[in-house]
């Protein structure tokens, strides 16, 4: 099984490096005390922004850059997705693949939405247990971010064995094109 998610696997490493390079210079840079949670008062006209806030949505936006790489594991997934997707329904492939496909794409977008969210109150806790609940309103985003660029790479391989399935189905029809394998008029 863990054949199958080989690129998840290997992108929510790599976004764990990263988060955790992120948070730490940030913490380095601001203090941990900068990433407390805030109320949105009435002077800020409900509309002030944590830095909590931007560490999550530079979370959000590595983790879809790095789902959006096609690597080698990108690939080698999306090989072994495509033999599976034919295994399980010989006859309609592409039926496994678009199932898959937006199952993980869905996962990926819930993650996101959370990432977005407040912290619960449990991850709070536990960043005041290491010292500051700043801790915990990095840690929530983080943790979401990896779970976006993990099913998001497990998406793309997917994306990319039905896109390798249905291109299997086609016929190389350049001989009908003649010179230089075009369509275009000359």
């Amino acid at each position: 099984m863990r054949q199958l998610f080989a690129a998840g696997i290997f992108a929510g490493l790599v976004q764990a490096l990263m988060v955790l390079g992120l948070s730490v210079a940030a913490i380095r840079h601001l203090g941990i005390d900068q990433f407390l949670p805030v109320e949105n008062d009435a002077e800020t006209g409900g509309m002030g922004v944590s830095y909590a806030t931007l560490v999550a949505w530079s979370d959000i936006l590595i983790a879809v850059c790095l789902s959006m790489i096609r690597t080698r594991h990108v690939d080698l997934t999306a090989r072994r997705l495509k033999d599976g997707f034919r295994r399980l329904s010989p006859r309609d492939p592409d039926r496994a693949a678009s199932s898959l496909l937006v199952q993980l794409s869905l996962t990926s977008i819930g993650f996101a939405v959370l990432a977005m969210r407040p912290p619960p109150g449990f991850v709070l806790s536990l960043g005041s247990t290491l010292g500051s609940a700043g801790y915990g309103a990095l840690i929530w985003p983080a943790t979401m971010s990896i779970g976006i660029a993990a099913f998001g790479a497990n998406a793309h391989a997917a994306l990319l064995a039905k896109h390798l399935h249905s291109n299997d189905n086609v016929q190389d029809l350049s001989h009908i094109a003649g010179r230089g394998g075009s369509f275009q008029d000359s």
